[in-house]
């Protein structure tokens, strides 16, 4: 079985990571405001279940983006507001955009203004931003509120899928009965637009990209997207700067 990455997570409470760890995910991430993540500590693994610390960012994406990257692993937007959404987007260093589809607007016809369209879905492939889906919104929400949340969420999939945009199932749980398994989230794929054939990926192959992005920052061997030192000669390898190198 693939490794499947639930990559937000509202709560550090041990309890909550340890019933994570039982249900069968590789990965989690616990995802604070910029402010708060500054300061949390985290273990590196529970029960098996490697643990990352994600600092979510909410304005000044850019500035702050770079920032995180001093003390997160991940960087995550609270997408909705159209202009947030851009330079999410723009951001090499953003690693997850959330819930893009949160923007007051009214729809005139169709679900159409759901955040996102095909300039920003070629920039977030273009920089590797991951579109995340907020699981607990759905799971929220109720009446016409869920059918327009469920309407903006299926058409930025679409963007996304064509666009080779990852797309991540995140539960955004901040207690345990917000916890879902990877086979709860493969089940949903009809109800956000993914084909069957992709619904594996939003808990294993996307997020795994996602992780991979992480990784390859913190390599110090890694000079640049594509160049890797295989051998340093007896040389210590430089600090690594984890933005600017993409």
């Amino acid at each position: 079985m693939k490794p499947c990455y639930d990559l937000c997570l509202l709560t550090d409470d041990p309890s909550v990571l340890s019933q994570s760890a039982s249900l069968g995910w590789s990965g989690i991430c616990v995802a604070k405001d910029f402010e708060k993540a500054r300061s949390m500590k985290l273990p590196d693994e529970v029960n098996g279940m490697e643990v990352y610390l994600g600092a979510i960012v909410s304005n000044d994406v850019e500035k702050k983006a770079r920032l995180a990257l001093d003390f997160a692993d991940l960087v995550l937007v609270n997408g909705g507001n159209e202009e947030v959404n851009r330079q999410a987007s723009e951001c090499c260093e953003v690693d997850i955009l959330l819930h893009p589809e949160l923007n007051q607007e009214k729809d005139a016809i169709d679900f159409k203004k759901a955040g996102l369209d095909h300039v920003l879905a070629s920039l977030m492939a273009e920089n590797g931003v991951a579109l995340g889906l907020d699981f607990s919104r759905l799971l929220n929400s109720y009446g016409r509120t869920s059918t327009l949340i469920a309407g903006r969420i299926m058409q930025n999939v679409k963007l996304a899928l064509k666009y080779k945009v990852p797309v991540v199932l995140c539960s955004c749980a901040s207690g345990k009965l917000g916890l879902k398994s990877p086979q709860d989230f493969k089940a949903i794929h009809s109800l956000l637009g993914i084909p069957q054939h992709l619904a594996a990926k939003i808990v294993s192959d996307y997020p795994a990209q996602v992780v991979e992005k992480m990784r390859l920052r913190n390599n110090p061997n890694v000079l640049m997207k594509g160049l890797e030192v295989s051998d340093w000669g007896g040389q210590k390898p430089q600090q690594k700067r984890k933005y600017g190198w993409y």
